[in-house]
């Protein structure tokens, strides 16, 4: 089990991993990661400190990671996000399902689909399942109603979506 702290920074990483290269504003990571504003701030301090994210002030500030933090390996301490942005939904997919379990049924659909274009990930990524432990890291605060159960449940089948 993660503790608090860990589960928001896996939160923040994780969103500031589908845009690489472009910063976000705390405001915007807070409301998209369910990170309270207050606690945030810390949580951004902690993994600035640990090389994980880097920060600008001003106008065109933000947050984002840090190259090395973009391309670690699987095994590495820090976990990788290289493949999540080729597996994870569009993000046009993304922000129709807004996190609402009342269309989760046809996210659920829709990224089926998007998932039967990506045969090589989901074959690596079974790959991975079976030579050790998959960790599959959401930003949603909904347990039941996400990205990566879909996805789980796909690599569970062995089989194409």
């Amino acid at each position: 089990m993660f503790s608090q702290t860990n589960e928001y920074a896996l939160r923040v990483i994780t969103y500031l991993a589908l845009y690489p290269g472009k910063p976000a504003k705390n405001a915007e990571i807070a409301k998209v990661t369910q990170v309270p504003p207050g606690y945030l701030y810390k949580v951004l301090q902690t993994l600035d400190r640990a090389g994980l994210v880097h920060g600008h002030r001003g106008m065109h500030g933000g947050f984002w990671l840090q190259p090395d933090s973009q391309t670690a390996s699987y095994g590495s301490p820090t976990f990788g996000s290289d493949w999540a942005r080729d597996i994870a939904p569009s993000t046009e997919l993304r922000v129709w399902f807004n996190h609402d379990p009342t269309r989760f049924a046809e996210f659920r659909r829709r990224y089926l689909d998007e998932l039967a274009t990506q045969t090589d990930q989901l074959k690596r990524l079974r790959r991975i399942a079976n030579d050790g432990r998959l960790t599959l890291v959401y930003a949603a605060h909904d347990q039941e109603h996400n990205d990566a159960v879909v996805l789980a449940e796909v690599l569970r089948r062995g089989r194409r979506p």
